[in-house]
């Protein structure tokens, strides 16, 4: 941000940090961030099921809570809800944008959505994503504790990473991409912009 970046601050709501959103919200204008923007998790929450659970990259399984406040629940929708939707283009958010992801271990990413679902378990909707990140070595990610000054700006301006998968959009793959940047799918997740 100091450098000249443009930044968002995207907040996903959870039982251990959705009473910090307000103080998130502060903190984001103090740092600079163009926008905050509250999101709704892509875990299914359900009246049975409000923990869910994965590995972090240290090896060790974290029970993440379901929000407390209704609204600021799922934002996956049942099957009932979904239409199919024949997805001619992908227009990749962060290739256009040149922006790169930061996650929850301190871990650089070149997009959110492939390896968010590398923390979920491996079935037909995420074989494809396991199978990128064995192609693209995407678990040999940039850690930040490690990265050296202007690390982050030449990583946003390289496209080696989308020039790759790009190949694998003429045929409309992998599904992580069609769900979450082909043109017939919304941001329906986002709350609050």
């Amino acid at each position: 941000i100091s450098a000249g970046g443009t930044a968002v601050w995207e907040f996903i709501p959870f039982a251990h940090n959705e009473h910090q959103l307000e103080e998130a919200e502060r903190l984001s204008k103090e740092i600079g961030f163009s926008e905050f923007v509250i999101r709704k998790s892509n875990r299914k929450w359900s009246k049975n099921t409000r923990t869910w659970s994965f590995t972090n990259t240290k090896g060790e399984t974290v029970n993440l809570g379901a929000p407390t406040e209704k609204n600021l629940g799922s934002g996956v929708k049942n099957k009932s809800e979904r239409k199919e939707t024949k997805i001619k283009t992908i227009r990749c958010q962060y290739k256009e944008s040149k922006g790169v992801f930061i996650n929850c271990d301190g871990v650089l990413h070149r997009c959110c959505y492939i390896p968010a679902d590398l923390y979920k378990p491996k079935n037909e909707t995420t074989e494809d994503t396991y199978l990128l990140a064995a192609e693209f070595d995407l678990t040999n990610t940039m850690n930040l504790l490690t990265l050296e000054s202007g690390d982050i700006l030449r990583l946003s301006k390289s496209n080696s990473f989308f020039d790759q998968l790009e190949s694998e959009w003429k045929s409309c793959g992998p599904y992580v991409c069609q769900k979450n940047c082909g043109l017939k799918i919304s941001g329906s997740d986002r709350i609050k912009q």
